[in-house]
């Protein structure tokens, strides 16, 4: 298996004046055991820093007690980001490998990935037909993260069974150098954030976004999400929704 190299974190042209993209890849693979763990650090240090709402911080432990990060200790973003993580382990099983694999046996080591967006909104009111006014949600920051592994019918059916080895040290490298590039970004990078106008919950909803099937393009999964977002009213509270284009979780409001 190839060992893991540290995540490229790429600032990406800002498509608009208020918007901030962020590129989370890698150059080489991460070992599929580890890929919850590394989802659910790298998930869990973002919203840490964007859930702009005053709550208890609680200590995380990933992959084996090697890393311990902070998260809000707010039950439904743990239920949100352990269900997308969920779905993405799907995806990336259901997901065609990257290069050609017809001449191979069932237990030969194929490439694959998966795409993974976090999308943080503002709510904004826009003047209506008849003079009324609306509320729509504008995204402020949008994180995309790719993930690539080497997979074969042992490494799946061994994490399905729970037994698996100890993370590579590679691996837990390769997290806390990205943990640090993350904490760099959201530390430096503040002035696209909008203006709190309530002390009432989180004032920015969260959406965690994949592609509903392998076969959706993920370009026209990020841009039904960034001009189209869901509205307040179909969406409130906590839900799931799968689409043509993508599936999101609402975080709490």
């Amino acid at each position: 298996m190839v060992s893991p190299e540290v995540f490229t974190l790429e600032l990406a042209s800002i498509s608009t004046p208020s918007r901030l993209d962020i590129w989370l890849t890698q150059p080489q693979t991460v070992d599929y055991p580890s890929i919850p763990d590394v989802l659910s650090a790298l998930l869990h240090t973002i919203l840490f820093h964007r859930y702009l709402a005053t709550v208890h911080a609680k200590d995380h432990h990933v992959l084996g007690g090697a890393i311990v990060i902070s998260t809000v200790n707010v039950p439904e973003v743990e239920r949100v980001v352990n269900a997308r993580i969920g779905q993405f382990m799907e995806l990336l099983d259901a997901s065609a490998p990257v290069s050609n694999t017809s001449t191979l046996s069932a237990h030969t080591p194929i490439r694959k990935q998966a795409n993974l967006a976090i999308l943080f909104y503002e709510k904004r009111s826009k003047k209506a037909w008849f003079g009324r006014v609306e509320e729509e949600e504008v995204c402020w920051e949008q994180w995309q993260l790719t993930i690539k592994t080497v997979v074969d019918a042992t490494t799946v059916s061994g994490v399905a069974s729970g037994h698996t080895s100890p993370p590579p040290a590679s691996t837990i490298k390769t997290v806390n150098s990205t943990l640090m590039q993350i904490l760099k970004i959201v530390g430096e990078r503040k002035d696209h954030i909008p203006p709190i106008l309530s002390a009432e919950g989180n004032p920015f909803p969260f959406q965690i976004v994949i592609p509903s099937t392998p076969t959706t393009p993920w370009p026209s999964v990020l841009k039904q999400w960034l001009t189209h977002p869901p509205t307040s009213d179909s969406t409130a509270g906590i839900g799931t929704s799968a689409g043509t284009h993508g599936q999101y979780d609402r975080g709490p409001p």
